[in-house]
């Protein structure tokens, strides 16, 4: 139920961005590009309104910046493109350090060390994700937001390095509870079960 969902989200708003286009208006078109799925089904379906979006997408706009970004996340991630994800999302930090959209540049490192991550890159995610978790702090996005917190949370859990997780933990917990995203919820909730159940403590496990 939950794919046939996103299929339809994703069909509405294809056809949402050909009306736009259709009736000349750009801008209206690129904010429909814009939309950001957190399922892999979504990033990818939304892939070809980005591409054409990017063809007409004025090149030094913040909005051009997120599309940048978003697609960056998508090819790096869902499209297996590494190389091609990065030089997109650099493209979008460089915009966000011209026009000083501070938004903006928070997203882009979110996305890096998402791909990162994702790339086997643990030194490259985690200078990403320090620098976006800087950048978070007065980034109304609390889904964006507990995604930098979930990433660390996993980083210094796997390197053992308790304060450290227990710290981003409850971050990512405060802000995954803000967004109500039930996937990262779940997340949420099963790195206390793992913690727990590394510390014997099988009661909180």
């Amino acid at each position: 139920a939950a794919m046939r969902r996103v299929e339809e989200s994703v069909k509405h708003l294809h056809a949402a961005f050909d009306c736009y286009m259709k009736m000349q208006d750009a801008e209206s078109a690129l904010k429909v590009a814009a939309h950001s799925f957190v399922s892999a089904e979504g990033g990818v379906g939304m892939a070809p309104v980005r591409e054409k979006a990017l063809q007409i997408a004025p090149p030094e706009s913040p909005l051009t910046g997120y599309l940048l970004a978003i697609h960056g996340r998508v090819l790096g991630v869902q499209m297996d493109d590494y190389p091609g994800a990065m030089a997109a999302i650099e493209k979008a930090l460089e915009i966000a350090r011209r026009s000083g959209d501070r938004k903006l540049e928070f997203r882009a490192r979110s996305e890096a060390a998402f791909v990162s991550m994702g790339n086997m890159e643990p030194q490259r995610f985690l200078e990403n994700a320090l620098e976006a978790a800087e950048l978070s702090r007065g980034v109304d996005d609390p889904l964006e937001v507990s995604q930098v917190y979930q990433g660390l949370t996993s980083y210094y859990g796997l390197r053992g390095n308790q304060a450290k997780f227990e710290h981003y933990l409850e971050l990512y917990g405060r802000f995954a509870k803000r967004a109500g995203d039930r996937q990262r919820l779940s997340s949420h909730h099963l790195a206390i079960a793992v913690n727990a159940n590394l510390r014997g403590d099988w009661e909180s496990a």
